[in-house]
Protein backbone atom coordinates (compact mmCIF):
# COMPACT_ATOMS: atom_id res chain seq x y z
CA UNK A 1 0.00 0.00 0.00
CA UNK A 2 1.11 3.52 -1.18
CA UNK A 3 0.60 6.54 0.28
CA UNK A 4 1.33 9.78 -1.72
CA UNK A 5 2.79 12.49 0.07
CA UNK A 6 4.88 10.93 2.88
CA UNK A 7 8.10 10.29 0.92
CA UNK A 8 10.99 12.88 0.96
CA UNK A 9 11.53 11.96 -2.83
CA UNK A 10 8.11 13.10 -3.59
CA UNK A 11 8.16 16.69 -2.27
CA UNK A 12 10.22 17.29 -4.84
CA UNK A 13 8.72 19.90 -8.29
CA UNK A 14 9.00 17.31 -10.42
CA UNK A 15 5.41 15.31 -10.06
CA UNK A 16 3.76 17.98 -12.67
CA UNK A 17 2.56 20.62 -10.34
CA UNK A 18 3.20 24.50 -11.03
CA UNK A 19 6.31 26.03 -9.23
CA UNK A 20 3.86 28.90 -8.43
CA UNK A 21 1.48 26.36 -7.17
CA UNK A 22 3.60 24.94 -4.42
CA UNK A 23 5.00 28.47 -3.68
CA UNK A 24 1.25 29.42 -2.69
CA UNK A 25 0.92 26.51 -0.75
CA UNK A 26 4.01 27.44 1.21
CA UNK A 27 3.16 30.55 1.72
CA UNK A 28 0.07 29.63 3.19
CA UNK A 29 1.62 26.70 5.26
CA UNK A 30 3.65 29.44 6.84
CA UNK A 31 1.11 32.01 7.54
CA UNK A 32 -0.96 29.06 9.45
CA UNK A 33 2.17 28.14 11.20
CA UNK A 34 2.38 31.76 12.41
CA UNK A 35 -0.96 32.06 13.26
CA UNK A 36 -0.35 28.87 15.56
CA UNK A 37 2.72 30.53 17.05
CA UNK A 38 0.57 33.77 17.77
CA UNK A 39 -2.13 31.55 19.13
CA UNK A 40 -0.02 30.00 21.86
CA UNK A 41 1.52 32.90 22.67
CA UNK A 42 -1.53 34.61 23.35
CA UNK A 43 -2.82 31.26 25.22
CA UNK A 44 0.59 31.67 27.48
CA UNK A 45 -0.27 35.57 28.27
CA UNK A 46 -3.80 35.02 29.02
CA UNK A 47 -2.62 32.23 31.68
CA UNK A 48 -0.15 34.87 32.88
CA UNK A 49 -3.08 36.95 34.23
CA UNK A 50 -5.03 36.57 37.79
CA UNK A 51 -8.91 35.62 36.97
CA UNK A 52 -10.89 38.91 38.16
CA UNK A 53 -13.92 37.02 39.09
CA UNK A 54 -15.88 39.18 37.50
CA UNK A 55 -17.09 36.65 35.28
CA UNK A 56 -17.66 33.07 36.35
CA UNK A 57 -15.32 30.34 34.89
CA UNK A 58 -17.12 27.94 32.74
CA UNK A 59 -16.44 25.46 29.25
CA UNK A 60 -18.21 28.36 27.63
CA UNK A 61 -15.68 31.56 28.90
CA UNK A 62 -12.90 29.20 27.98
CA UNK A 63 -14.23 28.12 24.28
CA UNK A 64 -15.16 31.81 23.68
CA UNK A 65 -11.55 32.74 24.61
CA UNK A 66 -9.79 30.10 22.46
CA UNK A 67 -12.06 30.78 19.29
CA UNK A 68 -11.14 34.37 19.77
CA UNK A 69 -7.27 33.54 20.20
CA UNK A 70 -7.60 31.90 16.90
CA UNK A 71 -9.03 34.43 14.93
CA UNK A 72 -6.95 37.34 16.81
CA UNK A 73 -3.55 35.05 15.66
CA UNK A 74 -5.49 34.63 12.56
CA UNK A 75 -5.48 38.55 11.39
CA UNK A 76 -2.30 39.36 12.95
CA UNK A 77 -0.55 36.48 10.84
CA UNK A 78 -2.11 37.42 7.64
CA UNK A 79 -1.93 41.14 7.41
CA UNK A 80 1.34 42.81 6.13
CA UNK A 81 4.03 40.60 7.20
CA UNK A 82 2.60 40.09 10.72
CA UNK A 83 5.67 39.57 13.33
CA UNK A 84 7.56 38.47 10.29
CA UNK A 85 7.86 34.98 11.39
CA UNK A 86 5.69 33.21 8.58
CA UNK A 87 7.87 35.50 6.44
CA UNK A 88 11.42 34.23 7.54
CA UNK A 89 10.06 30.63 7.22
CA UNK A 90 8.76 30.82 3.70
CA UNK A 91 11.97 32.87 2.46
CA UNK A 92 14.08 30.02 4.44
CA UNK A 93 12.29 26.96 2.99
CA UNK A 94 11.93 28.46 -0.48
CA UNK A 95 15.22 28.55 -1.13
CA UNK A 96 15.68 25.38 0.41
CA UNK A 97 13.31 24.03 -2.01
CA UNK A 98 15.01 25.44 -4.99
CA UNK A 99 18.16 23.68 -3.68
CA UNK A 100 16.41 20.28 -3.51
CA UNK A 101 14.81 20.44 -6.78
CA UNK A 102 15.45 18.07 -9.55
CA UNK A 103 16.22 19.25 -12.52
Amino acid sequence: MKIPGLLPTELSFGKGEKTSDKNAELRQACREFEALFIQSMLKGMHATVPDSGLLDKDAGRDIYREMMDIEIARQIAGRGNGLGIGRTLYERLSRQQTKNRIP
